[in-house]
Order: C-alpha cells, then structure tokens, then sequence
C-alpha cells in the first residue's frame, strides 16, 4: 500500500475536485481551492474604475485642500467651516488636540473654554465673511 512512501508526500485528491488536501510540515492539513472547476474571471474585461480606491486619509487631503483654497482666497470663512469641522467630533469624543491634548473628564473647565473659542471663531469667521459678502453686493 504506502510503506515505502513518507506522508509528508501523500496528497489526497476529493473526489468532488473541490480541495486538494496536502499533508505536510509537521503533519498539518493545508487545504487549498482547486482552480480546475473556477471560473475564469481574469479572462474579462474589468473597467479601470472599479479597481480604483479612496485614499487612505481622504479627509486630511481635502482639510489642506480646504486651507490652502482659503490662504488664497482670503475667504475665512472657509477656515471657519474647517474649525468647526474640527470641534464637533472633538466634542463628541471628549477630547481636544490643539497643543497638547485637552480631555474633558481631567480638565473640563479648560475644555469647555477651548471648545467655546473654537465654536466663536468659526462662527466669526464666517459672519465676517457674510458681512463683508453683504457690503460688496449692497454698496
């Protein structure tokens, strides 16, 4: 029968050719897909955009895209949106980054202090924005 074979070497086909089972490496069972009854999916035609990805950190490219846009616009309000953007889930979470990271259950006093700046001069910036909108369309 399989006396003179070691079973390292024995490989055991199913008899459905659904897995091919190889007894190898310490004598563990490393199944594997046969590719014999797989359909040949890499024979059509695939469109390049369902291959494309976001990229990782999607929000980060377009928070400088959003900064460099308002440093040459001038318009502040767009930095005013980005602060708020910033501050929402910060204090959804509790927790604020600016210089050193604020956390409201170690100090809240100063959190909420930073977090109503934060909210103020968002909103600043953008009436500022409105205001000086108005002016020009009025005038």
């Amino acid at each position: 029968m399989l006396k003179n074979s070691k079973l390292s070497d024995l490989t055991i086909i199913d008899p459905a050719r659904k897995f091919n089972i190889v007894k190898k490496d310490n004598f563990k069972i490393y199944p594997y897909v046969s590719t014999a009854d797989m359909p040949h999916h890499h024979l059509t035609a695939t469109p390049f955009w369902k291959h494309l990805r976001a990229p990782k950190h999607w929000r980060s490219m377009l928070a400088i895209a959003m900064m460099i846009l308002a440093t040459m616009t001038g318009y502040y309000s767009i930095l005013g949106l980005l602060f708020l953007w910033w501050i929402l889930p910060a204090i959804h979470f509790g927790e604020l980054h600016f210089v050193e990271v604020i956390n409201i259950r170690r100090d809240p006093v100063m959190f909420w202090v930073m977090s109503t700046f934060w909210i103020v001069t968002s909103l600043a910036m953008i009436l500022w924005d409105l205001y000086m909108f108005t002016l020009y369309i009025f005038h």
